[in-house]
């Protein structure tokens, strides 16, 4: 019978499996990231600069192209949430390197304490449970119906009349 998933692991196996692997996941989410804010960023630098050319030429028209190509760069930043995601890996894979640095100073009398060993699993599972609260908290987010525009706001949302005590 092999290990489905439930089985306890001695520490360095943990650390292995769990840890290392989380982290190294991590990281490589981090060069991804960064180099799709990098891109996007230098894409707004290029379309802004071409759009000031146009502006310097008198061509109106492709002002507004660039400016509406420099919006849907950004607007395609913010969606990927690739800032926000950038944040979240680099705080988890620090918290996870934190763990990892706590773990391998620690004396091998202490590594074999079944308290010690809790603490490695605990911190490491609430350094990955930290990043996935934040996702689904903002996946929630972007699920939330908003009102249509226009729509005539709740009383509490309304701001009180001219004058009017508060």
């Amino acid at each position: 019978a092999g290990d489905e998933g439930f089985l306890a692991l001695p520490p360095p196996r943990y650390l292995e499996l769990r840890l290392a692997d989380q982290r190294a996941y991590y990281q490589k989410k981090i060069v991804d990231l960064q180099r799709h804010l990098l891109r996007g960023r230098l894409l707004i630098l290029l379309i802004g600069g071409v759009g000031t050319l146009l502006v310097a030429l008198n061509l109106d028209l492709g002002m507004a192209l660039a400016a509406s190509a420099t919006a849907a760069v950004a607007t395609w930043l913010a969606h990927r949430r690739v800032e926000d995601n950038l944040l979240l890996f680099n705080r988890s894979a620090a918290q996870l390197a934190d763990v990892y640095t706590w773990w391998t100073a620690l004396p091998e009398a202490e590594k074999r304490s079944p308290a010690r060993v809790r603490e490695l699993v605990n911190s490491t599972e609430a350094a990955l449970q930290g990043e996935a609260t934040q996702w689904l908290e903002a996946m929630q987010q972007a699920q939330a119906p908003r009102p249509a525009p226009g729509a005539a706001k709740a009383p509490a949302e309304q701001a009180p009349a001219a004058g009017a005590a508060t």
